[in-house]
């Protein structure tokens, strides 16, 4: 019997285990640049974003906000040096004119992170990077989604997130 409960309790460790592993390599693809780069054209010649969807507001935060492409292509962490606020400009959106993140324009390119809602992906932070590759920019973007409680982000959770952002 001892055996069996043993037995049961590793299974379910170790499937519980794969699911964060799977998405840690998730992560871990976009956190290379060159590989975020080569997913954002991958994507793009599929006219849709890529999209990395994770646990929770924390983590997608961390990635999108820390997302090593950023510092690699010459703009610097978002919120540093250069940065400046960002508001939702959609007119239909309930985030239009909220502060919902930050954005660089230099000599590199632009640079955006900020959060946003829709139907189909709930909750989530869009990147988008513009750069100037042999004299022609290209854009590379990347949705970081997140869940509220386990389940997708209502609308209403999402302007209180933009709200505290004020």
């Amino acid at each position: 019997m001892r055996a069996l409960i043993s037995l049961i309790t590793l299974l379910s460790t170790a499937s519980s285990f794969a699911l964060p592993c799977k998405q840690y390599e998730k992560v871990a693809e976009y956190l290379n640049t060159k590989k975020f780069i080569a997913a954002s054209r991958e994507h793009k010649a599929l006219k849709r974003e890529p999209q990395l969807d994770l646990g929770d507001v924390n983590q997608a935060r961390t990635v999108a906000y820390r997302l090593p492409a950023f510092e690699e292509l010459g703009f610097g962490r978002p919120g540093s040096a250069g940065w400046t606020s960002y508001k939702g400009r959609l007119s239909k959106s309930a985030l239009n004119g909220k502060k919902i993140g930050w954005d660089i324009k230099n000599d590199k390119g632009y640079a955006r992170v900020r959060l946003d809602w829709d139907a189909e992906k709930g909750g989530h932070y869009n990147i988008e990077i513009t750069q100037s590759v042999n004299g022609k920019k290209e854009t590379h973007k990347l949705a970081v989604g997140f869940l509220c409680g386990n389940v997708k982000c209502s609308e209403a959770q999402i302007i209180k997130m933009a709200e505290k952002l004020q």
